[in-house]
């Protein structure tokens, strides 16, 4: 099995392959010297960081969203939060 790809889940396999396939088609382009605009190189890194960036940040609090919702933390505190309104009606 190539890199334990095997071992991954089948989202993250076709996320890979998407990503692969997508870095493929920017270098083919790249090298075909096609001329898609005028930017400079700093322009392509800023454009990259700011796409990949952008992505992991999104990916990154999903997970958390993922984490948070089963390791019961988004319970505790809805539990929480009822039980506080309960104690200001009896007061």
């Amino acid at each position: 099995m190539l890199l334990g790809i095997g071992k991954m889940s089948r989202p993250v396999t076709v996320c890979l392959v998407i990503v692969i396939a997508l870095i493929a088609m920017v270098l083919l382009v790249w090298a075909s010297g096609a001329r898609i605009g005028d930017l400079t190189w700093q322009g392509w890194l800023a454009l990259f960081l700011g796409v990949f960036g952008t992505a992991g940040l999104g990916g990154g609090l999903m997970s958390l969203i993922f984490f948070s919702d089963s390791s019961g933390y988004d319970a505790r505190a809805g539990e929480r939060r009822e039980g506080h309104g309960d104690s200001e009606e009896s007061d």
